[in-house]
């Protein structure tokens, strides 16, 4: 019930911090990914969603333009809190499968800015977003972005693919290769998720999780010594209530030896 419960219900506070340095942060992302945003709108239209990099860009900007509204509308905090869990493994794999397998099959380098704006900075924002919030990964929440990615293959990767041409080299659908690569990418979305977990929880904060784990403690010990007191009164009361009776009784016997 707990898990099922985490995955509507969001510890936003770990995410807006009264810190001002990250707000201003967000403001200042959400002009540059406006711009970026439209930029590549205005260069590729509406082909761009084609390709996973530009989901990534555009799912960028829409999470920080709903943190930027949150702080004025609470309501909107869940969904910016799920955005990022999205983007989170989602630019990591844009970043890794582009510059680690398609740039280098790439012949030439005419849009080498293009592709580091692309490929680099969505990335580069998103850490440093992580690092100045307390953002915690539930892994409640890992089917988010794995929805995600399933959709995106099965609605454009996939039928796109096998009815029109290829979108990226060596993924036909029709070879053992792009399995490996479409596993590969499941896999770098629980370990950077899990990544992201470890860091907050073992590195960033353990005075927090010292705190937490403390205080996890101090209330199991009490209330296990709330229910020893319990007890103690439930059994002295028990034992009262058996003498009662009895002492009674005595009473009455010794009360009708004398009258007789």
């Amino acid at each position: 019930m707990g898990r099922l419960s985490k995955l509507c219900i969001f510890d936003t506070e770990t995410h807006y911090l009264e810190n001002k340095v990250l707000k201003w942060y967000r403001y200042l992302n959400l002009v540059l990914n406006a711009f970026d945003f439209m930029f590549f709108v205005f260069y590729f239209g509406g082909r761009m969603f084609l390709y996973l990099t530009y989901w990534g860009v555009s799912l960028t900007f829409i999470y920080y333009l709903l943190v930027s509204l949150s702080y004025q509308s609470k309501a909107l905090r869940p969904l910016s809190y799920i955005l990022f869990e999205i983007i989170w493994p989602m630019n990591i794999i844009i970043t890794l499968v582009f510059w680690c397998y398609l740039f280098p099959l790439l012949n030439s380098n005419k849009y080498l800015g293009q592709s580091i704006v692309a490929h680099s900075f969505p990335i580069i924002i998103t850490i440093g977003e992580y690092y100045l919030s307390k953002i915690e990964f539930y892994r409640t929440h890992y089917i988010y972005p794995i929805l995600i990615m399933f959709l995106y293959g099965a609605a454009l990767l996939l039928p796109y693919t096998l009815s029109e041409s290829i979108i990226y080299i060596g993924i036909t659908f029709t070879n053992g290769f792009t399995y490996i690569i479409l596993g590969g990418c499941l896999v770098i979305i629980i370990i950077s998720l899990e990544v992201g977990r470890f860091i907050r929880f073992r590195k960033c904060c353990p005075e927090d999780v010292g705190k937490i784990r403390s205080e996890y403690i101090s209330q199991n010990q009490e209330i296990s010594q709330n229910k020893y007191v319990g007890n103690q009164i439930e059994r002295e009361e028990g034992i009262s209530n058996i003498d009662g009776p009895n002492r009674d009784n005595k009473d009455n016997e010794l009360t009708s030896f004398q009258c007789k």
